[in-house]
């Protein structure tokens, strides 16, 4: 044997040693700070631009909302609400269904907000109604100052909506649009 420590390619032994398990601790880390599958999955999931928003959210399971407009189209008088039944549910169907009508018939949405404010005058979605009533009335061009009013005492009632955004850049989008015509 020769007093030379063994060497590997040039460097000594244990220096290689130490080397190889500096590297493998190192990997050994690593390896546990990765995100386990199920949670990288969920990092890089795409965006779903079909999930409906949190609005839609409101609406548990409920029946089939009737086509009130194909109902008073053919004639049909819509049902009478019977008193013993769930409240709450009429409530959301009808402010569900007005919420679906909103873009494509604002007018058939403030008929159907109409229905929930004298079936439901302090019913437990005040606020959803007259928020949707604003919308509709900001698209069906009702007076300024009747929309104003209603908003005022949407505010007044309830002070910290999340509606107001929304109400106030629709009543923008018509004012801007008022004046360029």
């Amino acid at each position: 044997m020769s007093d030379r420590p063994s060497s590997f390619g040039g460097v000594p032994l244990t220096v290689a040693l130490l080397v190889a398990v500096l590297v493998s601790l190192a990997m050994i880390v690593l390896r546990r700070r990765e995100p386990t599958p199920t949670r990288e999955a969920a990092l890089v999931a795409p965006i779903d631009d079909e999930t409906p928003d949190a609005g839609d959210s409101f609406v548990p399971n409920l029946p089939t909302v009737p086509d009130l407009a194909a109902d008073r189209a053919a004639g049909r008088v819509p049902r009478e609400v019977d008193p013993a039944g769930d409240s709450l549910a009429q409530e959301m169907r009808l402010v569900h269904e007005a919420r679906v009508q909103l873009a494509a018939d604002p007018a058939a949405a403030l008929e159907l907000l109409e229905q929930h404010r004298q079936r439901f005058p302090e019913g437990a979605l005040t606020e959803e109604r007259e928020a949707h009533a604003i919308l509709a009335m900001v698209l069906t061009d009702a007076r300024e100052d009747e929309i104003e009013r209603r908003f005022t005492d949407l505010l007044a009632d309830h002070p910290t909506t999340s509606f107001a955004p929304a109400i106030r850049e629709a009543i923008a989008r018509r004012t801007e649009r008022d004046r360029q015509r």
